[in-house]
């Protein structure tokens, strides 16, 4: 089995020089010595206490995967972004996409409202299971019998001609595109 390659040192470093930060000032905002991040950096640092990881993943909202596994040099602006919002960008197995959905007692899907004005866009981080059950649910009359939905307040003009205070009802799409 050959090792797999690891990008860690080099993604902190890319990360902290796009934020145009010092070693001496990222050090400072982590609470670890710039000795250590500079060894962290140039990989001289095999094992990173699980400690650190969390801080580095945290600092700049990464998964501790994505750190160790993705070149982040080799990724443009927009899918960066994509994984600081927290969506991923391999994904597993046949493009695994997991969406939390509530059933009711009859295991039909409910409509969840997402008090989390539309913009053109689903936020990310509001799939999580948890958020999820946490919201209202309801049956709406007259939507097909397969697929997920949610309902979004609106703001502003970004969905016209749906006005603004309206609310929308979207179905979830595996791929868009098609």
């Amino acid at each position: 089995m050959t090792s797999a390659r690891l990008f860690f040192g080099s993604n902190i470093r890319f990360l902290r020089e796009r934020r145009r930060l010092t070693q001496e000032d990222f050090a400072e905002q982590l609470g670890v010595t710039r000795v250590k991040l500079a060894a962290i950096e140039a990989g001289r640092t095999e094992n990173p206490s699980a400690v650190d990881l969390i801080k580095f993943s945290d600092f700049f909202g990464l998964s501790i995967d994505n750190l160790f596994r993705i070149d982040l040099r080799g990724v443009g602006e927009l899918p960066l972004r994509e994984l600081e919002a927290g969506n991923q960008l391999y994904m597993k197995g046949t493009n695994l996409r997991v969406l939390a959905i509530s059933t009711d007692k009859a295991n039909k899907e409910n409509v969840e409202y997402v008090p989390v004005k539309a913009k053109a866009g689903y936020r990310s981080g509001y799939a999580n299971p948890e958020f999820i059950a946490s919201l209202p649910k309801f049956s709406v009359p007259g939507l097909p019998q397969t697929g997920t939905f949610r309902m979004f307040p609106t703001t502003g003009d970004s969905m016209l001609p749906v006005p603004e205070g309206a609310d929308v009802i979207c179905r979830y799409v595996e791929d868009w595109t098609a």
